[in-house]
Formats: C-alpha cells, structure tokens, sequence
C-alpha cells in the first residue's frame, strides 16, 4: 500500500472529509492493512501483518526507501482512483 495515495484523503473536496480521516484511520491499522494488502497482493509495511508476496519482503535489518513513483505511477493512478470513489472525491 502507498501511504502517498491515501495523503489526498480528508481534502476539503470530499463531500464527506471525517468520513475519509475515517477509514485513512482504519486503513492503518493492522486489521486494515492486512486486508488491503491481502486485497493489492502488496506487503504492507508493518511487521506486525502477515507478507503476500514473500519475494517483496523486507529482510531483517534491510532499509526499505522508495523515493519516488517513476516505477508504480500507474499503480499509484489506480489506487488513488480508487480511494477517491471511495470517499467521494469528483476530480
């Protein structure tokens, strides 16, 4: 999950900001991220909820930096599509 696409979240453009504090809220917790990541097929950055994709997995003691979207700008269009038609957000 990319924390990045959920930042838009809360915007005074959603018709309903509490409501995507909400479940931005709700999406960080261990329940949630373990069922978004379930869902995305991505690991979820918590060491505390299970990996789905074993050959993504941070090792113990490795550094996890990702810097930019260049490589997931199309995953990251996507996911943000989707939470804004989950909160209501009209682009």
């Amino acid at each position: 999950m990319k924390v990045s696409a959920l930042c838009g979240l809360g915007r005074q453009r959603a018709p309903h900001p509490n409501v995507a504090k909400l479940f931005v809220n709700w999406v960080l917790t261990k329940e949630g991220l373990s069922t978004f990541s379930a869902g995305t097929g991505n690991n979820a950055r918590r060491n505390d909820v299970p990996v789905v994709d074993p050959n993504a997995a941070t090792r113990p003691g490795q550094y996890d930096l990702r810097t930019g979207p260049e490589g997931n700008q199309a995953d990251f269009e996507k996911t943000q599509q989707l939470l804004n038609d989950l909160v209501g957000i009209k682009n």
